[in-house]
């Protein structure tokens, strides 16, 4: 029930372009990931909350916040936050951080309305001279590395790539990596709470990860075996079982008509274009 649109996981939404698990009513976005029900007029953004709108290179925003650009985390119905993060339920305010309910604030610094509109234009033509304005943060301020973050699933790189591009790469020295002397029960019945005091070592990838007691009572309750691999190898795994996020260039397996697919041209699905998809399905 989707109407002119791009991507992969779209539910009921119409005009959304290269978007990505879009819920219901969902409309005129681009370039999307994770759009809560209702977003509207936005692009570049990440886990976008309800009822949004007019957003532009946010990441985490929250329900019914509008009119807000280039932050993180910004929630609670707030609106004309520029270049900010961990902001709550604000309006008006450029380039601060950890607010709630703040209004007309640059740099968290409390601000009249009047000069609050005097000062924030200044400081856009600043950041325009610059080459700042329209950008979102820098990777510099990032406090992870490439490959610990969502990233390096999105558009996987290599440790080189990344090093080209100046950016920081977390690097697990195998000394790091202590060996599993733990043997784990194949029957869920069998493992004691003890477990959850032993190092366990990655089957794939030797990295270590251990069980917590809410985990243990969860596998115990649905009848699970401990698993053999960690969080990461089987997070990515999961992965790969969906599309990636990207569309390609291919032809339509029918009559040859180009076409834009999440399915890649080397995959061995048979893609239709619409015209050739209806006819086969009515």
């Amino acid at each position: 029930m989707s109407e002119s649109v791009s991507g992969e996981y779209i539910l009921q939404s119409k005009n959304c372009e290269d978007c990505y698990i879009m819920s219901k009513d969902c409309e005129d976005c681009h370039y999307i990931f994770n759009g809560f029900p209702g977003l509207k007029d936005s692009y570049d953004c990440t886990y976008s909350g309800e009822n949004a709108s007019l957003l532009y290179e946010m990441m985490g925003s929250g329900s019914k916040c509008s009119n807000n650009f280039f932050g993180l985390v910004v929630v609670d119905g707030s609106s004309n936050v520029f270049y900010s993060q961990l902001m709550f339920n604000s309006k008006n305010c450029f380039g601060c951080s950890n607010m709630r309910n703040a209004e007309y604030c640059i740099l968290n610094k409390q601000y009249t309305k009047e000069e609050y509109e005097e000062l924030a234009p200044k400081i856009i033509d600043h950041m325009r001279s610059t080459g700042e304005w329209g950008e979102y943060f820098p990777v510099s301020t990032s406090p992870f590395s490439y490959n610990q973050t969502i990233a390096q699933e999105c558009f996987p790189l290599t440790q080189k790539e990344v090093g080209a591009k100046g950016w920081n790469w977390l690097d697990q020295s195998e000394k790091e990596k202590k060996p599993q002397i733990y043997a784990i029960p194949d029957d869920i019945n069998e493992v004691p709470d003890a477990i959850t005091s032993e190092v366990l070592a990655c089957a794939d990838c030797g990295k270590n990860y251990r069980i917590i007691q809410q985990e243990l009572n969860f596998y115990r309750k649905q009848q699970l075996p401990i698993p053999r691999r960690c969080f990461d190898c089987r997070h990515m795994t999961r992965l790969s079982l969906r599309n990636g996020r990207r569309q390609y260039e291919r032809d339509c397996d029918k009559c040859g008509t180009g076409i834009q697919s999440s399915y890649s041209p080397d995959r061995p699905e048979k893609v239709y274009c619409e015209a050739c998809f209806l006819k086969e399905v009515y």
